[in-house]
């Protein structure tokens, strides 16, 4: 598993101007503390952590990871590498895919079924989605010619959203540059534009994206019921 933990987290302001996000407490520890945890009850021993911004807090934490009942080691970003970049510091090609999972998410999602899943698919990449709502808040006017043909009272669009988490086989990451920031949508467009096979796995799971205070606040909320 790699987790990425290198952001800075300036939606959460002042907060993070201290404390790297994935260090900020929900419940009575940190948020990527319930992350390593949450890995290790589902099997995942071998656990990499991208870090750059307030590195030594991470490090001092969670040290090799033996408190935590897992292996754990360090991708130090020299720079701000984006949410694949830090893929690119791998020493050692990995011979089976891993798990990448950004370190400000909350989640009970099952990760072995979403990698036996991408193992069973012969994909080389697979990004875990949700289904996201947006309310326009007017009317919708259609319009032809000058007419009004229609009127449509605060619709709902639905997409389908990146949740963050990932399975990348080894061939991935021979599209991942030394050194250079990427994005893993920016990512997936380069394996996709050289014809290589990539996937979604729905998200069926609780899952929260803790980006802004007020999805701290609902985290703290949910954590009890959720992680206790």
């Amino acid at each position: 598993v790699v987790i990425m933990a290198g952001g800075r987290g300036t939606r959460l302001k002042e907060l993070t101007d201290a404390t790297p996000k994935p260090m900020l407490k929900v419940g009575s520890k940190p948020i990527l503390e319930t992350i390593v945890e949450s890995f290790v009850a589902q099997g995942f021993r071998r656990i990499v952590i991208s870090v750059n911004y307030r590195a030594d807090q991470i490090e001092a934490h969670f040290a090799d990871g033996r408190t935590f009942g897992a292996a754990i080691s360090y991708l130090r970003e020299p720079k701000r590498l984006g949410t694949a970049g830090a893929l690119g510091l791998i020493d050692q090609r990995p011979d089976e895919p891993i798990v990448v999972t950004n370190a400000d998410l909350l989640t009970r999602e099952d990760f072995g079924r979403m990698l036996d899943e991408h193992q069973q698919s012969g994909a080389v990449a697979t990004m875990a989605v949700r289904e996201y709502e947006m309310q326009v808040p007017f009317g919708v006017v259609s319009v032809d010619d000058g007419r009004i043909s229609g009127i449509e009272e605060k619709p709902v669009q639905r997409y389908l959203v990146s949740a963050g988490m990932y399975v990348l086989s080894p061939q991935a990451l021979d599209h991942v540059p030394a050194n250079t920031y990427l994005d893993m949508p920016t990512l997936f467009s380069s394996l996709i534009a050289a014809g290589l096979k990539t996937r979604c796995h729905d998200v069926t799971g609780y899952w929260l994206d803790i980006g802004r205070p007020p999805d701290l606040e609902r985290a703290k909320a949910d954590y009890g019921d959720v992680f206790q």
